[in-house]
């Protein structure tokens, strides 16, 4: 008897295989980091007032215990956006509660202290600062070292600039609840080279055991055919009829 896996059935155990893959790699998207980011960036024009300097202090409390609960790095501010961040949360909520969310776990925060922060964030952050970390974490849990085009990090910084509050947000809302981070994705779809996502599904092809050729093959004729987001769509929907029907049209052509 002929126990050789029919082309559907074979897509369908390949498509598992790329899904279960993304799944551990799209995490990182969410997950924070205590890189430093150094890059300078600007920011509103401040002048030095008593608030600016309570600012200061109070974001500075707000961002190490931010950090420490792994949604995002303390590193990499500068003064500057420190004193923005902190003047633009105790506008919106007076100092009395800006200090108190400065001692106070981010997993505690009210919704109206997480909706001044990440007003905060979106006025005072620009996307130049967070790009770096978002991408190497993603990288890092492809297990490669950096994209393979160097401009990526400039085009993530342009594509979260403005929004980089709601890329915090959903960061927290992944790692709570499984949600997907679309702003996140979103960018990356814009900005990840298409042989850098090849270079995914080959080394998820690879593991569920195709040889690299043939792990090489499936995955170069996919190419430009599926985004990042697809592919988390998928993973949060246990997969995709259209997904794995372009995955079985590539595996019949490299049987």
């Amino acid at each position: 008897m002929n126990h050789t896996p029919t082309p559907r059935r074979r897509a369908g155990a390949l498509l598992v295989a790329v899904l279960a893959s993304f799944a551990f790699v799209a995490a990182s998207c969410s997950s924070g980091s205590d890189e430093s980011v150094s890059k300078e960036s600007d920011t509103k024009e401040t002048t030095t007032t008593e608030k600016e300097r309570s600012g200061g202090g109070i974001a500075s409390g707000i961002l190490d215990r931010a950090a420490k609960s792994g949604k995002f790095s303390s590193s990499g501010f500068g003064g500057d956006v420190e004193e923005c961040i902190g003047g633009s949360v105790i506008d919106s909520l007076g100092e009395d509660e800006a200090q108190t969310m400065a001692d106070t776990d981010p997993s505690e925060y009210s919704p109206d202290q997480v909706d001044a922060l990440v007003a905060a964030f979106n006025d005072c952050v620009p996307g130049e600062v967070i790009a770096p970390t978002l991408v190497s974490s993603f990288y890092e849990g492809m297990g490669a070292a950096e994209p393979s085009d160097s401009t990526m990090v400039d085009c993530v910084a342009d594509a979260v600039d403005g929004q980089t509050g709601d890329i915090v947000r959903e960061g927290i809302n992944a790692q709570e609840n499984e949600s997907t981070p679309e702003l996140t994705l979103q960018a990356f779809d814009q900005c990840m080279p298409a042989e850098d996502i090849t270079a995914l599904l080959t080394e998820a092809f690879t593991s569920s055991g195709l040889t690299a050729e043939q792990a090489a093959c499936v995955a170069t004729a996919l190419e430009g055919q599926i985004s990042v987001s697809e592919l988390a769509a998928a993973g949060q929907n246990d997969g995709s009829p259209e997904l794995e029907a372009k995955v079985q049209a590539a595996a019949e052509g490299c049987r």
